[in-house]
C-alpha cells in the first residue's frame, strides 16, 4: 500500500500486477510513503487515510496465472516464492498445463495472495474507487484526480516476466484455458477483460 499525505491518495496493490512500477512513480514523483500496517501488499486502510482517492492495478487473468507460474514454480529456487508457500511441491511440476489444473481446484486450501483471485483479493478492500488496467497503464493513470499529465509511467515488467515468451503462447491447449478460467472466476467480467486468446503477441 502507498499513502499519498499530499495528493490525497491510497494505492492498493496487488502481487504481479504492476505493484513495483506504481510503487516507484508514486513513491518518487508524488512523494507517496510505503505503508506495511498488515503486510507488504496491504488492505487495510488507516482510519485517517479512509477518505482518501482509493485506487489500485489488475491485469489479464491469464497473464497473471502465466507470472504466478513463473515466479513460484517454473525454475524455482530455495528461497523463491514456490519453495516458501510451497506450491512447487503441491504441484510437482514445473510444467504450466499441471500449474493451471492445480491453480483451478487450489484457491480454497491456499489463501495467500500470491494464488488469490483478483476478485477476491479485492473483495477484502473496504472502499476502491477506481482500478487500472495494468496493460494501459500510460492511459488509464490519466484518469486519477492528483495525476500531473507530464508525468509518464509504463508497465515495466518483473525480472519473471522479462525475456519470456508472450503468455498467449502457453493457452494453445483448450484445457488449460479452461482451468485458468475456473481459477480467475468473476475476474473477467468485473475486471473488464476479455476471455479470448489473441491471436497475435502485444
Amino acid at each position: 500500500m502507498i499513502i499519498g499525505k499530499k495528493h490525497k491518495f491510497v494505492y492498493i496493490s496487488h502481487q504481479r500486477a504492476g505493484s513495483h512500477t506504481m510503487f516507484h512513480v508514486l513513491k518518487n514523483r508524488y512523494g507517496g510513503f510505503h505503508y506495511k500496517g498488515d503486510g507488504y501488499h496491504g488492505r487495510k486502510i488507516p482510519n485517517q487515510y479512509k477518505k482518501f482517492y482509493t485506487f489500485s492495478t489488475c491485469r489479464n487473468p491469464y497473464s497473471l496465472a502465466v507470472s504466478i507460474w513463473r515466479v513460484t514454480v517454473d525454475g524455482v529456487k530455495p528461497r523463491s516464492y514456490g519453495a516458501k508457500f510451497g506450491v512447487y511441491r503441491k504441484v510437482r511440476s514445473n510444467n504450466f498445463k499441471d500449474f493451471a489444473k492445480w491453480l483451478s481446484k487450489a484457491t480454497r486450501r491456499h489463501s495467500h495472495s500470491i494464488i488469490m483471485p483478483q476478485h477476491l483479493w479485492f473483495k477484502g478492500v473496504r472502499r476502491l474507487d477506481t482500478i487500472l488496467h495494468i496493460e494501459d497503464i500510460k492511459i488509464a493513470v490519466l484518469a486519477l484526480p492528483f495525476w500531473d499529465k507530464s508525468v509518464r509511467v509504463g508497465y515495466a515488467k518483473n525480472r519473471t516476466d522479462r525475456g519470456q515468451p508472450h503468455w498467449s503462447t502457453y493457452y494453445t491447449n483448450p484445457r488449460v484455458v479452461d482451468w485458468v478460467q475456473q481459477w480467475a472466476g468473476p475476474d473477467f467480467k468485473k475486471l473488464g477483460y476479455s476471455k479470448e486468446i489473441p491471436s497475435v503477441t502485444s
